[in-house]
């Protein structure tokens, strides 16, 4: 399996900018009022195992969706303004750091987190966002 097909199986119609910005434009957000949005990024810099990546990109959305996150870039090619970059990324949106630090040490996430450590070399970093106006 090459690459590309691992980009297009965990890829959703989603475009960044296709979202609106803030959790009352978007009725789809669990980013409430009061709490601060937090993000993952996660850039895939190398696959490893295609057959494992591709496992991994089945496992993931479901128990991401279960805790509250929402992607708002799946799978996406970046361009590269400055610096170099990885084959893929993937961004999610979470209600607050809680949630999202919960869902990554869940026993849910556990088999996909297994297989994403012998699948592929990426980097995966936690951000606060900005607290939404009162």
């Amino acid at each position: 399996m090459m690459l590309s097909d691992i980009i297009v199986l965990m890829s959703y119609d989603i475009k960044v900018g296709d979202h609106p910005a803030t959790p009352e434009e978007n009725p789809m957000s669990d980013v409430t009022p009061g709490r601060t949005p937090a993000y993952s990024i996660a850039e895939v810099v190398e696959v490893l195992d295609p057959a494992g990546a591709q496992r991994y990109a089945e496992l993931t959305p479901s128990v991401v969706e279960k805790f509250g996150g929402r992607f708002v870039v799946l799978g996406a090619s970046p361009t590269v303004a400055e610096g170099e970059a990885g084959v893929a990324v993937a961004v999610v949106e979470w209600p607050d750091m809680e949630t999202l630090q919960a869902w990554y040490d869940s026993p849910e996430y556990a088999p996909a987190r297994e297989i994403a450590a012998t699948a592929m070399r990426r980097r995966l970093i936690f951000l606060p966002g900005i607290a939404p106006a009162a």
